[in-house]
């Protein structure tokens, strides 16, 4: 699948085209358009593995543990390999986009898909799952973040109305998609179903528009959950880009007629149309063809990495310190929740078969209590008349009333759950069909044996002909099948042991459903679930299983929820344990004190019998090896070393959401505020079973020795952690802050970092860990719109948990300076207020969803004491200090650069992102000079107007502003001397007192400054002159290193693509045009030398045929053969550095791939050139901004 040309495209497409893309086809996949060279991608669920598009009969997947379970390794660098192989697997499937991670956040322990969410805590969230983007899209595959935003529960999900305070919605449900953004720039966003504070999400253009787009500058594709959508124009104008699923219900005609009639506006459908395009070069890096076979890719590696992330993810809650296993879960593979986390595994191991492999013998089993809410599936139970496992499914056109039918369709099947959204043979003759589900059932026991059906359509069961359950005559609305099927329908049967009996369900599709169909999700061809056990007495069973365990050395209980309770649809009504499962426990731990509980479920459940029993461990849901897992933990192989994502109240009157959970006539009021979850025990001293971050392991550890220190931009923490204990273990070192005196009411203390450290047995390690300052210790203000960083003292705890007396922690104290604001990734607390207020960056300015750009977005500062040399210690970095987390770009001709994104945005339309093997490598690095390879010579522009109380900015639009025939363009040019004429002329273009005014007033309107313009302020352009050449000899410390580094592998073809400069022969710095830059490359394009300048096309053009003919000149030499170079180049072979934005907009137009190098940060584009080369180019340098001297002539006042 190859790479467009987004642009080119974008103009050929007619109207109803572009409209034709912003809809899927189907269920899975979008919109082609061959003759554009526009595929159709795959789209698949989701949060804990890849389904592939079958709901039916699908192919297999490797299930990876639920987003709790994740969240519980607390550790970053395991999510991104879990990523990857979620990538690979997606590969597999031929699925260009995974629809998943999910990050909304478990308000309370009955949300029914909080299973699927990472953690209560915006910042465990926010960075596992920007780890599962990077690991995700490492491999190509496009990652969805989901779901965009305030998801948090089933009840009435498409209809309820999230009313949240805009703090609330800041600190926790904000917040944790904007550091997946800041942190790894998914391509994809999937909006929620609800809306929030009045407005569907997926038409509501705060949440859309002005936060997402706009403050965060996040470029991607914004898709509709499925059957999301909810309106055309709105939706539209708000940034939907995708309606899913097929066929289209908005868009289609009826967009048309709103772009026909200016609801819609042209530049509205074409960004619409564009983020389709983006997405489809995005995953072209995937190499994944289009409408691929779905396959299988069940290897080792992956069995060996689930079982990895299944033990690191099992929390140690209570060891009192050999076996019998009792209870529900052990013999039933519990590995994923229900709905969209569901898939068919490539395979599932057992509590009980994990445990049996660790033992000689294997150990006696009983049940002791069903844990069911709907009976558990046939499927396993059955064998068809070939003695196959599973069931028959034959397909008829006509009813079973009609004699001698014929079948025009026979499956075997292993399941009995069947969703027929995606069942299709071309036999049948439209959408009513029948079935018979056939399969034979031999009884273990003499009994009674009950059968239930849930249906979405008609279903009958009989046993030998008889008739047991009727899910057909009368039918009542239940939760089954995202809440479009019936409630189970039972009938109880008498059996014989070991008779065999012959099972058959009459099915017919969902157009004979008698429930009103009012839900927005229907599934085409119906759905049954058939389902069934042995009747048991509940009371003796968990008095002979309290009889059984008397005796025993070792009793362990397997207990918990499955995908009946937790699943897509509908949330649980209780925190209890269901049945008599808390009465077998507590009669167990009561019979033998030797009881260890293994609970699964994927959000805190009720314990009452806690106290009871030594041991308990929480396995969560996890995945293939969940039962490898789980003994690898009881037996000692794996050190428990997972911590609590999640905080286990003791009951659910507790939980701070319980008065408002659930939809009021359309309402869910978020009264908690931001005390959710610990932050809510915490401020009210209520104890809780086990508090967020818990979690034991075999051995001990020790902190001591705390170091803070801060500069401008960053909290660095040192502190040594120490194995106290006798065997190898991990700690968390989980970092929470305390602001001491803030001026509104905080949460006591709240996570704002954490590392895990891995510790052989006496060892100590010094640890690490950085900290933005701003996210240290910002807290939303409702009155100016922005994150605000109060001056104060703050205090640290580092510690094993939340609660410190759970794992002992150190403490210490910083103190910040004055008060600052800032919004997204652009602001920060240490530039002056007039640049980080919130009045800078509203969506209401002129400069909606632009960065802080200094060429025109920057209002001229007019107080004297804002800038001058006794206050520039405030506002410039210090020498040997950390860059800027956020530094704006400084583009001296366009505010396309402010476009490009913060952090730096890693753009490769031809090449892959990250290069998974030599053949993806690109042939050709394309290098700018100034600003990449040496100090950019606008720093010296931005140091001078700092030093001097000039408004940022001011010069570069001067400089812009007297295009094409200013003194500056002319020198460019080489036209004239280098004299005092050409100063004087220089000076006169920096001082002309209309652009001055327009500049300001500009600015004043827009920022509600005074109006009366002040004084021009004076520019001394020689001293500038020489100050900018003076930064351009300056190599970069980290990218010439790395570029010798590059020359030295071997490994690429070598290219400068500059806008220089001709100097007068006799001119001091003539020399540069043959300085030793050049001999690091193999082709160097000097604009001045060519007669083009970037970003006009045919300097790419120039670029692309020089080193195509380099590499054929050149591919007979041994590097040129290993490194095929007799094919030439082509422009998608080519990733391009620049520091420009519109100069790598051109690029990216041509095809090449481009990384953008921020100012004094090229340590980022040396990052991503590591990820892009398979090289170390870093070298050791220290991570610190260029720092250019201040001059000290020629001072300027204003």
């Amino acid at each position: 699948m190859a790479s467009i040309n987004v642009e080119e495209v974008l103009k050929k497409l007619t109207n109803p085209e572009k409209i034709s893309l912003l809809a899927g086809t189907d269920f899975w996949h979008t919109q082609a358009l061959p003759k554009y060279g526009i595929p159709s991608l795959r789209l698949s669920d989701g949060p804990n593995g890849v389904r592939g598009t079958k709901f039916f009969n699908g192919t297999t997947a490797a299930c990876f543990p639920c987003g709790t379970a994740l969240g519980a390794t607390w550790d970053p660098e395991l999510l991104r390999e879990a990523g990857v192989v979620m990538g690979e697997e997606s590969i597999a499937k031929g699925a260009h986009v995974i629809l998943g991670p999910t990050i909304n956040m478990q308000r309370s322990p009955l949300g029914g898909r909080g299973f699927e969410s990472i953690s209560e805590d915006p910042v465990l969230a926010g960075l596992g799952a920007a780890a599962l983007v990077n690991g995700i899209q490492e491999t190509g595959v496009a990652a969805t973040i989901k779901h965009f935003v305030c998801n948090d529960q089933e009840h009435e999900r498409n209809t309820y109305d999230a009313r949240i305070t805009e703090r609330a919605l800041r600190e926790l449900y904000l917040l944790p998609f904007q550091l997946v953004v800041r942190d790894s720039q998914p391509k994809a966003f999937m909006t929620a179903y609800n809306r929030v504070n009045g407005t569907h999400c997926s038409e509501n253009p705060k949440v859309l528009k002005e936060t997402l787009r706009g403050e965060w500058g996040w470029k991607g594709t914004v898709m509709s959950d499925w059957f999301g959508t909810y309106s055309t124009t709105e939706a539209a104008l708000a940034g939907l880009d995708l309606e899913m699923p097929g066929p289209t219900k908005w868009r289609g005609e009826i967009l048309m007629q709103a772009v026909g009639t200016g609801k819609v506006p042209q530049h509205i459908l074409d960004e619409r149309a564009r983020a389709m395009l983006e997405l489809v070069n995005s995953c072209a890096a995937s190499g994944i063809p289009e409408n691929a076979e779905e396959k299988t890719r069940n290897t080792p590696e992956t069995a060996a990495l689930l079982r990895k992330i299944g033990g690191d993810s099992i929390v140690l809650m209570k060891n009192e310190g050999d076996t019998l296993i009792i209870g529900p879960n052990a013999k039933v593979a519990t590995y994923h929740g229900g709905g969209s986390a569901s898939l068919a595994a490539y395979y599932a191991v057992t509590p009980f078969d994990g445990i049996s492999s660790k033992l000689k013998e294997s150990p006696d089993y009983t049940v002791g209590c069903y844990a069911h809410k709907e009976l558990p599936l046939l499927g396993v139970q059955l064998k068809t008349v070939d003695g196959k496992n599973g069931v028959t499914f034959k397909a008829y056109n006509e009813s079973p009333s009609v004699k001698d039918r014929t079948a025009v369709d026979v499956i075997t099947l292993e399941k009995t759950d069947f969703l027929l959204v995606d069942y299709k043979c071309s036999k049948l003759k439209g959408a009513l069909f029948y079935a018979d589900i056939e399969g034979n059932f031999t009884a273990e026991e003499d009994g009674d044996f009950e059968f239930g059906l849930c249906v979405y359509g008609t279903a009958k069961l009989f046993v030998d002909d008889k008739l047991v359950v009727d899910n057909e005559s009368k039918q009542v609305q239940g939760t089954s099948f995202f809440g479009c099927g019936t409630v189970e329908e039972k009938g109880i049967t008498t059996m014989k042991k070991g008779q065999t009996y012959h099972i058959k369900v009459e099915f017919t599709s969902a157009p004979a459903c008698k429930l009103p169909q009012g839900n927005n999700v229907l599934f085409g061809g119906g759905a049954v679930r058939i389902g069934g056990t042995r009747v048991v007495d509940a009371d003796e069973e968990v008095k002979h299983a309290a009889a059984l365990a008397k005796d025993a050395d070792q009793v362990i209980v397997c207990a918990g929820l499955n995908s009946d309770w937790e699943g897509e649809g509908t949330d649980r009504t209780s925190m209890s344990l269901p049945g008599h499962m808390d009465a077998l426990i507590t009669a167990v731990a009561e019979a033998n004190p030797r009881t260890v509980v293994c609970m699964q479920s994927g959000t805190p459940v009720g314990m009452p019998w806690v106290s009871k029993v030594k041991g308990l461990i929480h396995a969560w849901y996890g995945g293939n090896e969940t039962g490898n897992a789980i003994a690898d933990v009881l037996f000692g192989d794996t050190n428990p070393s997972a911590k609590l994502p999640l905080t286990f109240p003791v009951r659910l009157e507790d939980n701070p959401a319980y008065l408002n959970y659930r939809s009021e006539r359309g309402r869910t009021l978020y009264g908690e505020d931001v005390y959710m979850g610990y932050r809510h025990y915490e401020a009210i001293s209520l104890p809780v079973l086990f508090p967020f971050g818990h979690g034991l392991s075999y051995t001990t550890f020790e902190f001591s020795n705390l170091f803070i220190a801060k500069d401008e931009t960053t909290l660095s923490l040192t502190l040594s952690l120490k194995n106290t204990g006798a065997l190898p273990g991990a700690q968390v070192a989980q970092v929470y802050i305390t602001q001491q005196n803030p001026t509104i009411r905080r949460p006591k203390k709240e996570l704002k970092g954490f590392q895990k450290v891995f510790l052989k047995a006496g060892e100590a390690k010094t640890v690490k860990i950085d900290i933005p300052l701003k996210y240290a210790t910002a807290f939303w203000d409702e009155i100016r719109n922005a994150w605000v960083c109060e001056e104060d003292q703050y205090e640290v705890l580092v510690a094993g948990s939340s609660a410190i007396e759970d794992g002992a922690g150190v403490t210490g104290v910083f103190q910040t300076g004055e008060t600052t604001w800032w919004n997204g990734f652009r602001g920060s607390p240490d530039l002056p207020q007039m640049f980080s207020s919130p009045t800078t960056l509203t969506h209401s300015s002129p400069f909606e969803n632009k960065k802080i750009h200094l060429t025109s977005h920057i209002p001229a500062p007019v107080q004297p004491t804002l800038f001058n040399t006794t206050n520039l210690n405030q506002h410039m970095r210090r020498p040997n200090s950390p860059a800027p987390t956020e530094q704006p770009d400084l583009d001296p001709d366009t505010d396309e650069g402010a476009d490009e994104g913060y952090p730096i945005e890693f753009i490769l339309d031809g090449v892959e992102a990250i290069i998974m093997s030599e053949k993806q490598r690109p042939k050709v690095l394309l290098f700018d000079i100034g600003g990449v390879c040496v100090v950019s010579p606008f720093q010296a522009i931005l140091d001078y107007e700092l030093a001097h109380g000039i408004p940022p900015g001011y010069i570069n639009h001067c400089i812009s502003q007297t295009k094409p025939n200013g003194w500056w363009h002319r020198l460019e040019r080489g036209e004239g001397r280098m004299d005092a004429t050409w100063f004087a002329g220089f000076t006169a273009d920096l001082h002309d007192e209309a652009r001055w005014a327009a500049f300001y007033r500009s600015q004043a309107t827009a920022l509600s400054l005074p109006q009366e313009v002040p004084r021009q302020p004076r520019i001394d352009g020689e001293w500038l002159f020489w100050e900018m050449m003076r930064a351009s000899r300056e190599p970069d410390p980290w990218m010439f290193p790395a570029l010798k580094a590059l020359r030295a592998s071997g490994q690429f073809i070598l290219a400068a693509l500059s806008n220089t400069m001709i100097f007068p022969a006799e001119h001091p710095y003539s020399f540069i045009a043959h300085d030793g830059v050049r001999a690091v490359f193999d082709v160097f394009i000097s604009s001045a030398h060519v007669g083009l300048r970037k970003p006009d096309p045919a300097i790419y053009e120039l670029a692309l045929r020089e080193v195509d003919a380099f590499a054929r000149k050149n591919a007979a030499t041994a590097q040129g053969r290993r490194l095929g170079w007799a094919d030439g180049v082509r422009a998608g072979e080519i990733v391009f550095l620049d520091d420009i934005g519109e100069n790598l907009k051109a690029g990216k137009k041509m095809g090449f791939g481009t990384i953008k190098v921020p100012l004094g940060k090229a340590f980022e584009a040396v990052d991503q050139l590591e990820t892009v080369t398979g090289l170390s180019l870093a070298g050791g340098h220290p991570r610190i901004a260029v720092e250019p001297k201040i001059p000290v002539k020629g001072k300027a006042k204003l």
